[in-house]
């Protein structure tokens, strides 16, 4: 009599979206998971983080990268909660109920950040920047269409105006622009690379409006059930990557010195 196969559980699909950032950290989770055996599938990037979270609930992707603001305002459509330090605790939770776990962060907060040229009329925070003549704006394709960017801003300090309709492009755009003086303020994060430049000044969120987005990775229950590894895998990542870590692998990418799989595995090498 012929014994039967023995199954073996689909790969894990990574997801993330299409931004250096996501590009990088969904290739440190693909590699983490392939070093402990566990099979892998790297998803082409997703438009937004919206897209690949949904991604994650329709099983076309089994594990991603997200931020607890964005979930939390976006994602689940809560309202901002008074007090940010149980953002994650509330986040993990109410994943769970999506039958996804939240992991512990990565180790770094990447909230929307407005940041000036310190060459410009001073300003220090946000209000004083409302308070000052309008600027032309630039902001990341997700800015606008995030809860927690633009509209979370904007019922915090209604007094911005912008010169001119904000122009939307990826974050070497954006920091090119407003150092050559084309735009007077833009809306990115707080790991961009470009942020280390002293040129640069990242406004005080004085009135604490913009949400904390600590880097989580989140993953499918009956996915880490059926790898049994995986879960062990994903969180020893957890605490192991700081602003400055990421800040330096999105510059070694977007000055094409490295691939975003050179960056990966050299940050998951022995002794980093």
């Amino acid at each position: 009599m012929a014994l039967a196969a023995c199954s073996r559980p689909d790969p894990l699909v990574v997801a993330g979206a299409n931004s250096t950032e996501q590009r990088i950290l969904a290739e440190i989770v693909a590699r983490q998971l392939e070093s402990s055996d566990v099979p892998v599938n790297r998803a082409s990037p997703y438009p937004s983080l919206a897209t690949a979270h949904q991604a994650l609930l329709v099983r076309a992707a089994d594990v991603a990268v997200e931020y607890t603001g964005a979930a939390w305002v976006g994602i689940l459509h809560r309202d901002k909660p008074n007090e940010f330090s149980s953002l994650s605790g509330l986040v993990r939770a109410a994943y769970a109920g999506l039958q996804l776990k939240w992991f512990d962060t990565l180790g770094f907060d990447n909230r929307f950040v407005l940041v000036v040229r310190n060459a410009d009329p001073p300003a220090r925070t946000i209000s004083d920047a409302a308070r000052q003549a309008p600027r032309a704006l630039a902001v990341t394709p997700e800015f606008p269409i995030r809860a927690d960017g633009m509209q979370t801003l904007m019922s915090g300090y209604p007094g911005l105006r912008w010169a001119s309709a904000a122009r939307t492009e990826d974050s070497r755009a954006l920091y090119s622009d407003l150092a050559g003086g084309r735009v007077g303020m833009v809306a990115g994060n707080a790991a961009d690379a470009a942020l280390d430049d002293p040129s640069f000044c990242v406004l005080e969120d004085d009135r604490h409006i913009l949400l904390p987005e600590e880097a989580a990775i989140v993953a499918r229950f009956d996915a880490l059930a059926a790898h049994p590894q995986a879960e062990a895998a994903i969180a020893a990542l957890s605490g192991r990557i700081s602003r400055e870590d990421m800040r330096r692998m999105i510059r070694r990418v977007e000055t094409g010195s490295m691939s975003v799989r050179a960056v990966a595995a050299d940050f998951l090498s022995p002794g980093q």
